[in-house]
C-alpha cells in the first residue's frame, strides 16, 4: 500500500503543472561592462531593465526556457573586455550589452573566434563588420541618417537638404554618411557640409553663409550640444525661419530655459524620446519607478527589451538547442508592440531595424510630432 501511494505521489509531482519534474532550460548570457568606472550609470540603468524582464520571465511556471546573467566588470577598457570574455565564453551561451565602442570594437573578435553570439549596444554599425556572430540591438547612426532623410522627402515633402556635421565624431560621420546615400538613392537633393572641431574655432558664419547660397528646405545639425546655441542664433538670422532646422540631440534644459527664443520651433531627431506618453504611461514605467525609485531612462529599456527579444525567441523556438535560438537572428522580423522601443528584428547584415522619434521644441516644452519608421536600403 505504502508502495503505491509513493508512486501515486510521484506521478501527482511529474505531471503537475506547478509541480513539473521537467528540468527548465537556461539561457547563460553574458555581460561584460563597465560597472565602475565612466559608464557605471549607464551600467545601472540597463542593469536595473534586465533584472525587471527576468523576474517576470523566469518566474512563469509554464516557461521551458530561464534566463541566467553571469556579468563582469570591464572598467570600459577594450583590453580587459577581451580577456573576462576568453574567460567567461566556456560559462554563456552569448553575449549582450557592451555600450563603449572601444570595448565593443575588441568584443567583436572574441565573440567571432570563441563561436559566441554577441548582442552588443554599441552606436557604431561598423560593429557587425568582418564578423559574423555579431549583431547590433542599438540603433545605428547609419540608419538614423537613412530615415532622417527619409522623413524630409516623404513625410514633409522636401527635397533641398543639407546636413552640417562635424567629421571629428564617428557617429555624426555615419550619420551623415547614411544621410547622404540613401538621399542620393531616393532621389533627394543632398549636400554635405562639413567641419572639423578638433582644429579651433569653427567659423559657423562662412558656412552657413555657403548653405544660404544651395536655398535648402531642411538644415540637420550633427553636431556638439556645445555649437547649437551659436548655430541656432546664426541660422535664424542667416535663413530668416525660411528653412526648417533639425537637431541631432534634444538639448538640455537649462541652455533651453536661458535662450528660449533660439528654440523656439526647433525639431530635434532621436533614437528614442523618453518622455512619450506610451512609455509614461507603460506598465514598465510604472513597475520600474515602484522598484528602483526613480524614473526609467533610454537604457534601463534597453536592457528590458534584451531580455524581451531573448524570451520572443525562447518563445518561438521552443523545441530548438540553444545554438539555434541564435542562429537565424540576421534578417528575422519581430513584433515591435512587443519592444518599448519599437525594435522590429536584425536586417540581412545584423544592424536593428528600430524607429526614429521627432521631438518639437515649443516655448520651452517638448513634444513628440511623430515616430518614424520605413524600410531602409543595405548600403553602407
Amino acid at each position: 500500500m505504502k508502495k503505491k501511494l509513493i508512486c501515486w505521489i510521484v506521478l501527482l509531482f511529474c505531471f503537475s503543472p506547478a509541480l513539473s519534474c521537467q528540468k527548465s532550460k537556461w539561457i547563460r548570457i553574458g555581460i561584460v561592462e563597465d560597472q565602475s568606472g565612466v559608464l557605471r550609470s549607464v551600467y545601472e540603468s540597463q542593469s536595473n531593465g534586465r533584472n525587471l524582464a527576468i523576474q517576470a520571465i523566469n518566474a512563469k511556471a509554464s516557461s521551458t526556457w530561464k534566463i541566467r546573467l553571469l556579468t563582469a566588470d570591464s572598467l570600459n577598457i577594450p583590453e580587459k573586455t577581451a580577456n573576462l570574455m576568453r574567460d567567461m565564453s566556456d560559462q554563456v551561451d552569448a553575449f549582450m550589452g557592451i555600450n563603449s565602442i572601444e570595448c565593443a570594437q575588441v568584443a567583436k573578435y572574441i565573440a567571432h573566434y570563441r563561436q559566441k553570439t554577441l548582442i552588443t549596444d554599441t552606436f557604431d554599425e561598423s560593429v557587425t563588420d568582418q564578423v559574423e556572430t555579431t549583431l547590433l540591438f542599438q540603433q545605428s547612426p547609419l540608419n538614423m541618417g537613412k530615415l532622417a532623410v527619409r522623413y524630409f522627402y516623404s513625410n514633409l515633402k522636401k527635397d533641398r537638404l543639407v546636413i552640417l556635421y562635424d567629421e571629428s565624431n564617428r557617429s555624426y560621420k555615419s550619420i551623415a554618411k547614411g544621410f547622404s546615400s540613401e538621399g542620393e538613392l531616393i532621389g533627394a537633393q543632398v549636400i554635405s557640409e562639413s567641419f572639423d572641431s578638433t582644429v579651433g574655432k569653427i567659423d559657423f558664419n562662412r558656412i552657413l553663409a555657403r548653405i544660404q547660397s544651395l536655398n535648402p528646405q531642411v538644415i540637420y545639425f550633427c553636431t556638439n550640444a556645445s555649437d547649437h546655441e551659436e548655430l541656432l542664433k546664426l541660422s535664424q538670422l542667416t535663413f530668416n525661419m525660411h528653412s526648417i532646422l533639425f537637431l541631432n540631440r534634444i538639448p538640455d534644459e537649462i541652455m533651453m530655459s536661458s535662450n528660449p527664443k533660439i528654440f523656439q520651433q526647433i525639431f530635434c531627431i532621436v533614437p528614442f524620446f523618453d518622455q512619450k506618453e506610451t512609455f509614461v504611461n507603460s506598465k514598465f514605467f510604472a513597475e520600474y519607478k515602484q522598484k528602483f525609485n526613480k524614473n526609467p531612462d533610454y537604457y534601463s529599456l534597453m536592457g528590458y527589451d534584451e531580455m524581451i527579444l531573448l524570451q520572443e525567441m525562447m518563445a518561438t523556438k521552443t523545441n530548438q538547442s540553444i545554438l539555434d535560438l541564435f542562429t537565424h537572428l540576421k534578417g528575422s522580423s519581430m513584433d515591435p508592440l512587443r519592444f518599448m522601443a519599437g525594435f522590429r528584428g536584425f536586417s540581412a547584415d545584423g544592424l536593428a531595424k528600430r524607429p526614429i522619434d521627432i521631438v518639437r521644441i515649443s516655448e520651452g516644452k517638448m513634444q513628440l510630432v511623430t515616430e518614424f519608421w520605413t524600410e531602409v536600403s543595405l548600403r553602407r
